[in-house]
């Protein structure tokens, strides 16, 4: 059976519910717009030159490769981000009433098991609730911003690590530039609660 493909200048994909097994290119800009959810496959990456948009109720990213001048990711719940790696300009992640979070992957010794989030001009993380950022790497940008209704959180948390042997070498980057937030211009944190920094580098 021949595989199917979706590609073009610009490609949109609006329904209920949006389940990609295939390709998708799309050489400037890609939306993805569900009322409920998205489903990507765990080796399908997304990369365009102007934009990508991922807007749906709920938002659970594993491992996924995001690269574009400009990402967006926008939900009125939670977005969770498991070991993704996010490439541009500008970043943008939005969750209306939700909490925003991102996770370690604990096995195997690769270092990306965690979560880099690149934004050469404008990181911007938004949250209704809460923001936890854990084990996230950094690029130097020139903006950094978060805002949060209840409590950011940034730390590089290391111990997770200590009792496996494989992982020391994800250990040691995580040491080295887990954590980083260094901007030409400027880092901006808004919280309604409690603002929470360990082991985090401003």
């Amino acid at each position: 059976m021949k595989k199917w493909s979706v590609s073009g200048e610009n490609v949109l994909l609006q329904a209920n519910h949006i389940n990609l097994f295939n390709k998708v290119e799309a050489k400037n800009d890609l939306t993805l717009a569900a009322n409920e959810s998205i489903n990507l496959p765990s080796k399908l990456d997304l990369k365009t030159k102007n934009s990508i948009s991922i807007i749906a109720k709920g938002i659970d990213l594993y491992g996924r490769k995001l690269s574009s001048n400009n990402i967006s990711i926008i939900s009125p719940n939670d977005i969770n981000l498991y070991w993704s790696k996010f490439s541009g300009h500008n970043l943008n992640l939005i969750s209306k009433e939700g909490n925003i979070r991102t996770y370690t992957n604990t096995q195997g010794d690769s270092a990306s098991r965690i979560n880099e989030l690149y934004a050469t001009d404008d990181l911007t993380i938004s949250a209704g609730k809460n923001i936890y950022i854990e084990n996230t790497k950094f690029a130097k940008g020139q903006n950094v911003s978060f805002i949060a209704n209840k409590n950011i959180t940034v730390e590089t948390n290391d111990n997770i690590f200590k009792n496996n042997p494989l992982q020391h070498n994800v250990r040691d980057l995580l040491l080295e530039s887990g954590g980083q937030l260094d901007t030409y211009n400027s880092v901006s944190m808004t919280s309604g609660n409690d603002i929470i920094l360990k082991r985090c580098k401003i």
